[in-house]
């Protein structure tokens, strides 16, 4: 089963998404997030955020964002303590170019980022759940409490599955 939460979602500077989902997941802690995305060219990429659930490093908890340019973090916050399985991938982001995006998490902690269809990252380490009263924030991060770190770029097909999506 998915959810889609919105087929065109735009994040220009201050425009970002509050978006309150129940999350249910597979009992055994399986979900897939998938969305597309493309950066401005010329963006600042300094803490750009694609996607938060819940504050990012506490337990239970995703974060999607840029580092700077060439980076992207996926960060996955244990539910049961205060560490996190960490996945990274090095591109050029600021080209303009339409990229998908896909992270999927099975029930035995295994996390994977796709781009493009393609494996980008994967952790073994991830201890579930996710937090059930959390929200996901598009485009920015509320634990920063400020102006910064907004997401400069385009966001569509934002989707959350209660599975495993497959690589085919």
């Amino acid at each position: 089963v998915d959810l889609l939460v919105g087929t065109q979602m735009l994040a220009k500077g201050h425009d970002f998404q509050r978006l309150r989902l129940v999350v249910v997941a597979d009992p055994d802690g399986a979900f897939s997030i998938a969305f597309h995305f493309r950066l401005n060219p010329g963006a600042t990429t300094n803490a750009q955020n694609i996607l938060s659930f819940g504050e990012r490093g506490s337990p239970g908890s995703i974060a999607i964002y840029l580092t700077s340019s060439t980076n992207m973090r996926t960060w996955l916050g244990h539910a049961t303590q205060s560490t996190a399985a960490a996945l990274s991938v090095s591109r050029t982001w600021t080209d303009g170019q339409w990229r998908h995006y896909a992270l999927t998490v099975s029930p035995d902690g295994v996390a994977r980022v796709f781009i493009d269809g393609e494996l980008a990252a994967q952790s073994t380490s991830w201890q579930p759940p996710l937090q059930p009263d959390q929200v996901f924030w598009i485009g920015w991060n509320p634990a920063r409490r400020d102006a910064r770190g907004f997401f400069e770029g385009d966001l569509r097909d934002f989707r959350v599955y209660q599975t495993v999506l497959t690589d085919a």
